[in-house]
């Protein structure tokens, strides 16, 4: 493995990184934005910029990798917050089932909350000071007009105890809930809505084709502080040249290694990432 780390072409490697040159990732500065990331895809770039300023969809078509997620992502923080909406829902007395559903500016959902939450403070504060009040007459009554009652009087301040708190509509139940909340949102929401991640649900790559590769795919490596540029297909081959482990399930045969201790990283979007396993699917 040392032995074709060692063979790298740096000048491949150096028009892959843009000519940068550095010994770590560290020294790389970042853009902020998420589409100034994006490398090796000028055209979609443009054309997802273009996008967003005129507010229209956008098809990504294209092979796994190739950065589909990362642009549609970005497209998102391009789009203004100004138009971001919190969803209100608030209760029907018609029909419970059906309750209304309302849109307003972004943070101004959680200031209606706040005020149908302070009115119906206020209304229970003056319900339960009026209940408190009959209750205290009644007694009063009892004791100073009927003292033989007492006890009925007792039993007659707890029923209506129980009226008011099982009968009397609490007002808690007309304020509303927040569904959707963007006061603190920055850009518009990305819900990434493709497969990609149904491989970690299942825990079989089997159920998603979106992870599977076809090993083509050039990549570049570090190992011991050497880069190397190689396919995909190739990096596998070589880590599971000796040593791999077989799982074989309904004519299905996958060769995977722990690698971990191998201390080899690939290159992605986030910089270098650190390789733990790696597998093969050998099948038609």
């Amino acid at each position: 493995m040392v032995e074709e780390i060692k063979k790298m072409d740096e000048k491949e490697v150096d028009e892959l990184v843009g000519g940068l040159k550095f010994k770590t990732t560290a020294e790389i500065e970042v853009p902020k934005r998420l589409i100034d990331q994006v490398i090796g895809q000028d055209h979609a770039v443009e054309a997802i910029k273009k996008a967003a300023v005129q507010r229209r969809h956008v098809l990504l078509i294209g092979s796994p990798g190739t950065g589909k997620s990362m642009l549609a992502k970005a497209m998102a923080e391009l789009l203004p917050k100004e138009e971001l909406e919190d969803i209100l829902v608030f209760p029907n007395p018609k029909d419970p089932n059906q309750p209304i559903i309302k849109t307003v500016p972004a943070g101004e959902g959680r200031k209606i909350v706040e005020r149908y939450k302070e009115e119906a403070m206020k209304k229970a504060q003056a319900r339960n000071m009026l209940l408190f009040m009959l209750i205290f007459m009644l007694i009063g009554y009892v004791i100073l007009v009927r003292p033989q009652d007492f006890i009925w009087g007792i039993i007659a301040a707890i029923l209506l105890l129980m009226f008011a708190r099982y009968i009397i509509p609490r007002e808690e139940r007309n304020v509303p809930k927040l569904l959707v909340d963007n006061a603190d949102k920055e850009t518009a929401p990305f819900e990434d809505a493709t497969g990609a991640h149904a491989g970690a649900l299942f825990g079989d790559v089997r159920h998603d084709p979106f992870q599977c590769f076809e090993g083509r795919e050039w990549i570049i490596i570090e190992k011991d502080g050497n880069l190397k540029r190689l396919k995909l297909k190739e990096l596998v081959d070589l880590l599971l040249d000796k040593n791999y482990n077989i799982a074989e399930k309904d004519g299905i045969r996958v060769e995977y290694r722990d690698v971990s201790n191998e201390n080899v990283k690939i290159l992605t979007n986030n910089g270098f990432v650190r390789l733990l396993f790696v597998n093969r699917r050998i099948g038609k």
